[in-house]
């Protein structure tokens, strides 16, 4: 467990949107003002129209299928919801992607609960993931084993009261992971730092 702890913090404190390729860098198309409309009006418009921070990620349908490769998009999918959850603290989707009995899944969400809970951030740690290797570990229901190495940049993390943040530099761990079908869709069912 502290070994899965320790890659949780070193690969962002969980497991941001470089995955899916959304950014909030992306440029803004400039549109002028419809006519009888004012400029603030159209501004105000325009900025609520506009995501201002990390896009929660969806599902993408390559991660619902039941193949050994809809289990890699799922992986890929679990870690962008991980990566987001960090950069936001918002935990509600990732939850609901670990088996119950995966305890680096549920500890890397507390540990992101109790930091934005006590007022702390996370900045940094976009994630990679490349060199997938996966093989069917049983049939019925399917389950998969899936290795990959998962590249991080440097993260910085963000507690109140402490006169120095976390920092963690970018690094490359590889992970296992396995991936259970319950019912009709994907679960984590445990994952853990391989390198």
């Amino acid at each position: 467990m502290e070994r899965s702890r320790s890659a949780f913090a070193a690969l962002g404190l969980l497991l941001a949107c470089a995955l899916g390729g959304c950014s909030s860098q992306d440029p803004v198309p400039k549109v002028a003002p419809a006519s009888g409309m004012s400029e603030s009006a159209s501004a105000s418009a325009s900025a609520s129209a506009t995501p201002s921070g990390p896009v929660k990620p969806v599902m993408p349908a390559a991660a619902k299928k039941h193949t050994a490769a809809g289990a890699e998009a799922f992986v890929r999918f679990y870690w962008e919801m991980a990566d987001y959850a960090q950069a936001t603290g918002d935990t509600s989707g990732l939850s609901h992607l670990g088996s119950p009995g995966c305890k680096a899944c549920h500890g890397g969400i507390r540990a992101i609960d109790v930091l934005y809970e006590q007022g702390g951030r996370i900045r940094g740690g976009g994630t990679s993931l490349s060199g997938f290797h996966t093989f069917r570990v049983s049939v019925d229901p399917p389950t998969y084993q899936v290795r990959v190495a998962i590249r991080n940049s440097k993260q910085v993390v963000q507690r109140p009261g402490d006169k120095h943040d976390e920092v963690y530099p970018p690094s490359v761990v590889h992970a296992r992971f396995l991936v259970d079908l319950l019912d009709t869709h994907w679960s984590i069912g445990y994952w853990e730092d391989v390198s």
